[in-house]
């Protein structure tokens, strides 16, 4: 059975075009690679036809970094920079602040000022990148057309009742909102779209699930056997979130009017790994969000629709991908080259990977992947946490900043990084040149 009988009738006629086109770009919130089938690496994974879907119609990517945490990595996606450049290396506490500052170039904002304002925008979902210090209306502020969604995360861990009762922005007005997150968060998906009619268009939904606080959703949208509070078991009600989040994901996909989908590249990411009381054997329970381990960092990245080739559908890319490469990839997807359109004084760390869509076996656009974590945001000293990894697909090297200490990781033989190679001392003279070479690659990211 297709499920998804609109976009896959509307990749069957389209081919791989750019200009004037239509992005969505979505983001699940704290599913990790382990939850999604396609991906084929854990025995028990979530149930995801939408995006098992998607992957057997678009790319899948098996490289792509994030950050281990919401906010920073959502703004690599919107800026296209490495966070130590946006001052966000930590998950933005509305009341302290802390936010992405209005002066950075956004994705929408560089997309509408190269198109004279031609291309709608619209970011639906949480937001967490702004402070109260900045205003409700922070992603307007930031270059969207319009906001729809919550501020931030919704309740704290234990409030099961948060997604079906929450505070919901709507340009920066609040008002209480009884609809199920998910549900909602589709809703004003598919009505806006609706009001784009023909027009181009680029919008960012991303989606509160499958974050805490866990709880059931509505029957309907899942077929797991939930019993007891939520936090007893964070395993399956977690996987109930991820599925309920996808049969949502496919009821908008399918709302698109085809000859709109026909001219949509569907992007689909994950903000950071699962997060660990949800994570289940054999992922390591102590590797998942907030850390540097590839279960913390390594995320979904599936794309779809009117700017993958022909040949390229039903396949995976190995190639090293950052979160920051969506910035250009985006843009370009669009027809607007993201370099000459941002201040050559504004420094981007953000590759345009789009030939992968034509043929994801291409040469590599990156030898290197970087992810990070620092708290304060914003800091110039003074660090509680500041640690950094990068990977060049093979061997992976995790600093603390602030101790010196480092961990060494062989990838290919040791995935779930189990091993480190550094506690043997003296460094056989292959683990001593590896550690270097990979702290001098580390040293020359951070100041470019």
């Amino acid at each position: 059975m297709n499920l998804l009988p609109v976009l896959s009738l509307s990749l069957a006629m389209a081919q791989p075009v750019a200009g004037n086109d239509n992005v969505l770009m979505v983001v699940l919130d704290d599913v990790g690679v382990d939850r999604v089938r396609a991906y084929n690496e854990h025995p028990r994974p979530g149930r995801t036809p939408t995006l098992d879907g998607l992957a057997a119609e678009g790319v899948l990517f098996r490289n792509c970094w994030a950050n281990p945490f919401c906010s920073p990595t959502r703004a690599t996606l919107l800026t296209g920079r490495y966070g130590f450049r946006t001052g966000i290396g930590h998950f933005v506490t509305v009341v302290f602040g802390g936010g992405l500052l209005d002066s950075e170039w956004t994705l929408p904002r560089v997309l509408r000022r190269a198109t004279d304002n031609s291309y709608h925008t619209a970011a639906l979902g949480k937001w967490h990148l702004g402070g109260n210090s900045q205003g409700s209306d922070h992603p307007r502020k930031m270059g969207f057309g319009q906001h729809a969604g919550s501020f931030a995360n919704l309740g704290f861990p234990g409030e099961w009742w948060a997604y079906y009762s929450w505070i919901k922005q709507v340009n920066g007005t609040a008002q209480t909102c009884l609809t199920y997150a998910t549900t909602d968060t589709t809703d004003d998906a598919l009505r806006t779209i609706e009001t784009f009619g023909d027009d181009p268009w680029f919008v960012y939904v991303a989606y509160n699930a499958a974050h805490v606080p866990y709880h059931a959703p509505p029957a309907h949208l899942h077929d797991f056997t939930l019993s007891g509070l939520p936090e007893d078991d964070p395993v399956t009600h977690h996987k109930a979130m991820v599925q309920a989040m996808d049969k949502e994901l496919g009821r908008l996909l399918n709302g698109i009017p085809p000859g709109v989908a026909e001219r949509t590249t569907v992007i689909v990411v994950g903000d950071n790994g699962t997060q660990n009381p949800a994570a289940e054997p054999p992922t390591p329970p102590s590797h998942g969000k907030g850390t540097l381990y590839d279960g913390g960092v390594r995320v979904p990245l599936i794309i779809a629709g009117a700017g993958v080739g022909v040949q390229a559908r039903g396949r995976e890319c190995t190639a090293l991908i950052n979160t920051t490469d969506l910035f250009s990839t985006a843009l370009g997807l669009c027809g607007v080259d993201a370099r000459a359109n941002v201040p050559d004084t504004v420094d981007l760390d953000t590759i345009d990977f789009s030939q992968y869509l034509l043929d994801p076996d291409l040469p590599p656009v990156r030898d290197l992947i970087f992810a990070e974590h620092f708290k304060p945001n914003h800091a110039t000293d003074n660090f509680v946490v500041r640690s950094y990894a990068v990977s060049d697909g093979r061997f992976k090297l995790i600093l603390n900043d602030l101790t010196g200490h480092t961990q060494l990781f062989d990838l290919l033989h040791d995935p779930r990084e189990q091993r480190d190679m550094l506690p043997e001392t003296p460094w056989p003279p292959r683990v001593r040149a590896l550690r270097f070479d990979l702290l001098e690659r580390l040293d020359a990211l951070l100041e470019r």
